[in-house]
């Protein structure tokens, strides 16, 4: 999967159910994510996720790096 050009090899994401979405790509970022009391999806739920958040949703790694920004629109493609 791709989202804005960017390769997502993450197995899962953190998502607080609203606009905030984090890539879970190391056991430091579960640990992290987890003891912050977020939910952990699978990555093939991120799309439906993303289209059910408010408009101030964006996606971060795990080391809060930008995937897509708040306000920028994702496109997701597989490849």
């Amino acid at each position: 999967m791709t989202i804005n050009g960017h390769k997502i090899t993450a197995k899962q994401f953190a998502w607080d159910g609203c606009h905030k979405i984090y890539l879970i790509n190391t056991r430091k970022d579960k640990r992290i994510f987890l003891e912050y009391g977020y939910d952990l999806f699978p990555i093939d739920e991120l799309e439906k996720a993303y289209a059910n958040s408010c408009s101030l949703r964006f996606i971060e790694n795990g080391d809060l790096s930008d995937v897509v920004g708040q306000f920028e629109t994702a496109v997701f493609e597989d490849k």
